[in-house]
């Protein structure tokens, strides 16, 4: 860990060698530690610390951005430099953001577990003992990852924010009794004390062993049941890559589904979506890569499109103000919500399937998703780990995986209800880590327009 004070005190020194109009630094540090299994047993572990400082100089109508991994007094003057002389050499009238300054309050979550930032490496391969034994004797492939990070924004305003931030996660594919059998477990939280590892592989074992001599099915309009993990995919395609439709660029380029009917009715009246990332039971953070505080945004409620997340500049340019969403530059995508949240139903995952005629429980989507038109959610995938056809409300077997390419705009417009039970996702993407509280939900129908005959 660098330390609050030394943090602040290289913002210090950056703003000290920053000649523009307005600067901007963020500093995001992390400590990764990750434990692998392959074939039931433990064969990696690896640390990695890594640090980079971002510079953002508004100049003379310009904007310069630079990183540095030297926190060196001279790798921090150099920086800071490097930002101003390319805010120079590109000025061309870009409007300066308001930007937070000293004023500005966050609200009160708890970031940090000492119980996670003391999970060394022998503590790791016990709880990933504990995942092999849940397992067993189904052999499980994966990884227990414990992260300790350090999170901080300073300007020329006076704003001084830092947040110490813990993680710690497990994924897993356990394998069944044939080449078609897997079954995938995730789970995710700042307090490692509070994930039972055992638990996430023994429900990934049932899944593999009820996905056993999987059987085609035909194509055509399916009701569905998504299991958390295979709704979690979903949204975040519909969030973040491709599509976008929740951020406030994406409207302002008329290709958001959202944006683009703020105030219709665009999905059942029982179906609500939200952003919120103030809440303990996610991956909770008080503020943004800008130091604007983080707030809970409706993006669909009671079936309208209610809203969108906001920066600083979108914000600005909407007329309204941050809703706490910034990427840390350079950024492409505007902002993006990271946490997604869907209230949870009045009945259990059971309930949900008796109350299907024929249809499909999908446990999760393959980890690539063809995002295809952002103004219809429309996005093409596959199943994986666990695909089961459900007739008269039972289980009657595994299918193979099937392709879906559907429109999610109609789709929640069938939204038939979600479960009591709500579980944490992450994508699993590293570059790109986000997580989501999501229940199981029924959708009414969704297009399979394939089945794949491999696993």
């Amino acid at each position: 860990m660098i330390g609050r004070d030394k943090v602040f005190g290289m913002f210090d020194q950056v703003l000290k060698a920053s000649r523009a109009d307005q600067t901007e630094a963020v500093l995001a540090a992390q400590t990764l530690a990750l434990t692998r299994i392959a074939d039931s047993e433990v064969h990696q572990n690896v640390e990695e610390d890594t640090a980079r400082l971002t510079v953002r100089a508004w100049k003379d109508g310009g904007l310069g951005i630079a990183s540095t991994s030297d926190l060196s007094a001279a790798g921090l003057r150099a920086v800071a430099e490097r930002a101003v002389e390319q805010a120079r050499r590109r000025s061309h009238a870009v409007l300066v953001p308001p930007l937070p300054g000293t004023k500005t309050s966050y609200p009160s979550l708890k970031t940090f577990h000492d119980s996670t930032a003391g999970c060394d490496e022998q503590a790791r391969r016990i709880l990933a003992r504990a995942l092999v034994e849940g397992a067993a004797p189904n052999l499980l492939a994966g990884n227990v990852r414990v992260g300790l990070q350090e999170y901080a924004v300073g300007n020329s305003n006076g704003l001084r924010a830092y947040a110490p931030l813990t993680y710690a996660g497990a994924v897993c594919v356990v394998r069944g009794a044939s080449m078609y059998a897997s079954g995938y477990g995730m789970a995710i939280h700042r307090d490692v004390k509070k994930i039972d590892f055992a638990a996430v592989a023994r429900g990934a074992a049932e899944t593999a062993r009820k996905a056993a001599d999987p059987l085609p099915i035909p194509r055509g309009d399916y009701q569905v049941v998504l299991d958390p993990p295979a709704l979690s995919l979903i949204l975040f395609q519909l969030s973040f890559r491709g599509l976008g439709s929740f951020g406030a660029r994406a409207m302002e380029e008329g290709r958001s589904f959202v944006g683009g009917n703020l105030g219709q009715l665009i999905a059942a009246k029982n179906f609500s979506l939200y952003e919120d990332n103030v809440d303990n039971t996610v991956l909770p953070m008080p503020f943004d890569a800008e130091g604007s505080p983080k707030k809970r945004v409706a993006l669909i409620e009671n079936g309208k499109a209610t809203g969108v997340v906001h920066d600083v500049a979108s914000a600005q340019r909407a007329g309204t103000t941050s809703t706490g969403h910034a990427m840390p530059s350079p950024n492409h995508y505007g902002p993006v919500p990271i946490s997604l949240v869907v209230p949870a139903g009045e009945v259990t995952r059971e309930q949900l399937l008796r109350g299907m005629k024929r249809g499909l429980l999908i446990t999760r989507a393959h980890g690539y998703v063809s995002p295809i038109d952002g103004k219809t959610g429309t996005m093409s995938g596959t199943t994986r780990d666990g695909t089961f056809l459900v007739e008269n409300g039972e289980i009657v077997g595994p299918v193979h995986n099937v392709r879906w390419t559907a429109s999610f705009l109609d789709a929640f417009k069938t939204f038939e209800g979600a479960s009591k039970e709500r579980s944490l996702q992450f994508t699993d993407e590293l570059w790109f880590p986000s997580t989501n509280l999501l229940p199981s939900i029924r959708l009414g129908r969704l297009r399979i327009n394939d089945v794949q005959p491999q696993a």
